[in-house]
């Protein structure tokens, strides 16, 4: 899959949120859009965020508009939730990526 491919994003903000709350990241880790981890722009990124909230996978502060567009997110707000720890362990898409993610590795072991 690509990079910039929908469940790759996904993948990665559930595994940097799950090690957060593990408390296995480190200062520098940060969800920041076009970067090497998160390589989208930020409309997207957000627009990811957000339908990743509307799924209950994952809470924080996030600003919409009054016709619902995202305007805002903060990026150090977002937690996972339990369903979001389950979507990560249990969706065979999001495992296959996982697979290939080397930030996973050290978490992936904790699921088995």
């Amino acid at each position: 899959m690509a990079k910039n491919d929908y469940y790759t994003i996904v993948a990665k903000i559930l595994v940097y949120l799950y090690r957060k709350y593990k408390g296995l990241t480190s200062d520098n880790e940060k969800i920041i859009p076009m970067s090497s981890d998160y390589p989208v722009e930020e409309k997207q990124l957000m627009e990811t965020i957000g339908m990743m909230q509307e799924q209950g996978f994952i809470k924080g502060a996030i600003v919409r508009e009054w016709g619902g567009e995202i305007v805002m997110v903060d990026y150090d707000s977002l937690k996972i939730t339990p369903q979001g720890i389950d979507y990560l362990r249990e969706n065979s898409t999001i495992r296959k990526v996982c697979e290939t993610l080397k930030e996973a590795a050290q978490i992936w072991s904790l699921f088995m």
